[in-house]
């Protein structure tokens, strides 16, 4: 009887061991197991940049930023959520942080477009420092890209165009050609190249005229359609009397 409770209670400790051991196994194996994988919110992300939530996109990227270091389309969204709030310098060193993690050439294109578009808006405003160092700013990330180039031409075309000496007008009209490249639809380098043309010379009466007509074509602002008609009308009647007197 004594031998058998002596069998039992060690089948007990056995028992206990082996149950023991096996929690202690579990229990170590399970603390080198990975955690679950965390996922970032894109969709979310993208769907406050498409709805046009800037500030509230840039939270939410900026607050993940920590979580997800490595994470290259972290930080060319807060670029992209800096951008679209105006704030171009933070945009530029988020880009830059981007690209070192990762090349993305979708991002790359799409935030060229945005600060090309920046661009185009100080242009417009006729704030032409601002405009002229973000189109510098602009080409170090893309030195492709046509509406930098544009603002570039067109701001020192209209500089030569008003400051210049009348043997710097060559020099206005070949940058107004030059925006003309890079924006083919554009009106306006067009009118510009006629300005220029009338001041280097008022009687180069084809030249001047013929800009007047491409920059009509191109549908120009609508206070400008009135007076480039005036000028051509009265162009074409000088050019008459010019040949009359002179027998061309």
């Amino acid at each position: 009887m004594v031998k058998g409770k002596k069998t039992f209670m060690r089948i007990r400790l056995l028992i206990l061991g082996i149950v023991l051991g096996t929690g202690l196994l579990l229990s170590h194996c399970t603390s080198f197991m990975p955690a679950p994988e965390k996922t970032l919110p894109y969709e979310a992300i993208q769907s406050l940049y498409h709805q046009g939530e800037y500030q509230a996109m840039l939270d939410t990227v900026q607050a993940l930023e920590p979580v997800f270091p490595g994470e290259s389309l972290l930080y060319y969204y807060a670029g992209l959520g800096h951008l679209r709030l105006g704030d171009v310098h933070p945009a530029l060193q988020s880009y830059r942080q981007a690209s070192k993690l990762a090349a993305n050439p979708h991002m790359d294109s799409l935030y060229s477009a945005i600060l090309g578009q920046n661009t185009l808006e100080l242009y417009h405003e006729n704030s032409f420092q601002a405009a002229n160092s973000l189109a510098d700013s602009t080409l170090t990330v893309d030195k492709t890209n046509h509406d930098a180039y544009f603002v570039r031409y067109m701001i020192k075309g209209r500089n030569l165009l008003e400051k210049g000496s009348k043997w710097q007008i060559w020099d206005a009209i070949v940058a107004f050609g030059n925006a003309a490249q890079m924006h083919p639809d554009d009106p306006m380098p067009h009118y510009f190249m006629a300005k220029s043309y009338f001041k280097k010379d008022d009687k180069d009466f084809d030249n001047i005229i013929q800009e007047y007509e491409e920059a009509l074509k191109r549908d120009p602002p609508a206070d400008l359609v009135p007076q480039i008609k005036k000028d051509v009308s009265e162009l074409r009647r000088r050019k008459k009397l010019y040949e009359d007197f002179w027998g061309k």
